[in-house]
């Protein structure tokens, strides 16, 4: 009698933990399916971004996943309105960290440049970088954020907004800067 319990309890916990990896799994498939139109969605929206508040012109021949955490992106360029090409890249990917993006912190891993070139150019007063200084609307009001507690949370709190940004692998081919 003992060992038909046990029996059951094994079978009933082998079918809960294969129920529970199959919807893993399943859960899996679905996301993987439905990452490209999250990247169609968040390149049209990154485009009108540029055009209406920097006035800057954002063009990409070919983008899509490589691998689970890495994007590519093809032929980029990048025209601020009526004045000289910022950038150009033939091929450009940025590979994310998984562990800090299943807590909602996008932290990069890695970037790589082949065949490109960033060319920061100015005539007169105009020069094609401006828009990367650009003030906010004053006429907008800003979000309100929790109030600081002093310099050491301010310095925290960049220093981490910077040490972020900074990827853990750099690959650059035929890369020129000007």
């Amino acid at each position: 009698m003992i060992d038909f319990f046990r029996d059951t309890r094994k079978k009933w916990l082998f079918i809960g933990i294969g129920s529970f990896l199959l919807l893993l799994g399943i859960g899996f498939a679905v996301g993987m399916s439905k990452r490209q139109g999250y990247l169609d969605s968040a390149v049209v929206k990154v485009k009108e971004k540029l055009r209406q508040e920097y006035e800057v012109d954002f063009k990409v021949d070919t983008y899509r996943f490589a691998g689970l955490n890495t994007v590519e992106f093809e032929n980029l360029l990048v025209v601020p309105k009526d004045r000289d090409t910022l950038a150009t890249m033939e091929k450009f990917s940025v590979t994310v960290k998984l562990m800090p993006l299943i807590w909602g912190d996008i932290k990069v891993g890695g970037l790589g440049v082949k065949n490109g070139a960033v060319s920061f150019v100015k005539k007169d007063s105009l020069s094609n970088y401006d828009f990367l200084f650009k003030k906010k609307d004053p006429t907008v009001p800003e979000p309100e954020t929790n109030t600081s507690k002093g310099f050491a949370d301010l310095a925290d709190r960049l220093a981490t907004q910077f040490f972020s940004l900074i990827p853990d692998d750099l690959d650059l081919e035929n890369f020129e800067l000007s």
